[in-house]
C-alpha cells in the first residue's frame, strides 16, 4: 500500500512539474511573440520614434500672452513643436504655412482637443511676447507661441559657438535645438539665426516622442516635407501610441 501511495505520489509531481515547464514555456513564447509584434509593427516616419520617450529637464519660458509656461503646460495633449524667429525671410514662414495646414488635417480627424502647435522663437531679442502674438495671427492665432525670458546668452562672444549652443534653457537642451545667432550688419544692426528645421512631437505626458525630420536638398540646404507628410507621421504615432498603450507616466 506504502509502494502504490509512492507512486501515485512520483506520477503527481513529475505531472506538476511538467505541466509548469510547459506554462513556463508558453509564457516565454508569448512574451517574445509580443515583443518582436511591437518592434515589428513600430511605424515609420520621416524621422524618429524614441522606444522611450524622453522627460524634458525643468523649464520656464514665456508664452505670446505674457504668460508663464513649464513642463506641466506640455501635458494633456500632444504638441508639435517648430521654431526659429519672426524676422525669418523664408525658411520659418513656409514651415508655418505648412503647419497651419497640417492643424487642419488632424481637425479633420477631430483630434483637435488632443493636439496643438508650438512656435518657439530663438530670437528672444526681438521676439517679445506682443511681436510673437503678431506673427502668429498670420498663420495660426491658436498656435502657441514661446520665447524665453532669459536673454544674456544672445549678447555673448558671437565667435564661441558653445555660447550659442550650450547656455539655453531647459526646452532648449532637451529637445537639443540648433541654432546661431550671426553676427550683426556693422551699419544696419540686423542679424540672421541660423536654425534648424526639425519638428518634435511631445506626448501628453509632456515628454519627447518623436522627432520629424525633413530631407536635405543638399549639404545644410534643408528641403521641407509636405503637410500631408508630416500630418500622416503625426497621426501614425499618435494611433500607434494609443493602440499600444505605450504612453506611460
Amino acid at each position: 500500500m506504502d509502494n502504490v501511495e509512492r507512486n501515485q505520489e512520483s506520477v503527481g509531481m513529475k505531472q506538476y512539474f511538467a505541466v509548469g515547464l510547459c506554462v513556463l514555456c508558453l509564457s516565454m513564447i508569448v512574451v517574445n511573440l509580443s515583443v518582436g509584434f511591437r518592434a515589428a509593427t513600430y511605424p515609420s516616419i520621416h524621422g524618429v520614434i524614441l522606444a522611450e520617450a524622453k522627460e524634458l529637464p525643468m523649464f520656464s519660458v514665456l508664452d505670446q500672452n505674457q504668460q508663464s509656461f513649464t513642463q506641466e503646460a506640455l501635458k494633456g495633449r500632444w504638441h508639435l513643436i517648430s521654431y526659429g524667429f519672426t524676422s525669418c525671410a523664408d525658411v520659418c514662414p513656409t514651415i508655418m504655412t505648412k503647419l497651419n495646414k497640417v492643424y487642419d488635417v488632424i481637425a479633420k480627424e477631430n483630434r483637435m482637443e488632443n493636439f496643438n502647435v508650438i512656435f518657439y522663437s530663438v530670437d528672444a531679442e526681438r521676439d517679445t511676447p506682443s511681436v510673437l502674438k503678431q506673427y502668429l495671427q498670420f498663420f495660426n492665432a491658436r498656435f502657441i507661441g514661446l520665447v524665453p525670458v532669459d536673454t544674456d546668452y544672445m549678447s555673448r562672444d558671437l565667435n564661441k559657438r558653445s555660447d550659442a549652443y550650450y547656455l539655453k534653457n531647459g526646452l532648449e537642451s532637451g529637445l537639443g535645438l540648433r541654432y546661431q545667432k550671426m553676427p550683426e550688419d556693422a551699419e544696419t544692426g540686423y542679424y540672421e539665426v541660423t536654425h534648424g528645421v526639425e519638428l518634435y512631437l511631445i506626448n501628453p505626458n509632456g515628454k519627447l516622442q518623436a522627432i520629424i525630420k525633413p530631407t536635405e536638398n543638399g549639404p545644410g540646404e534643408p528641403g521641407f516635407l509636405s503637410s500631408a507628410v508630416i500630418a500622416h507621421d503625426i497621426l501614425r504615432v499618435m494611433d500607434f501610441m494609443q493602440v499600444s498603450r505605450r504612453l506611460e507616466k
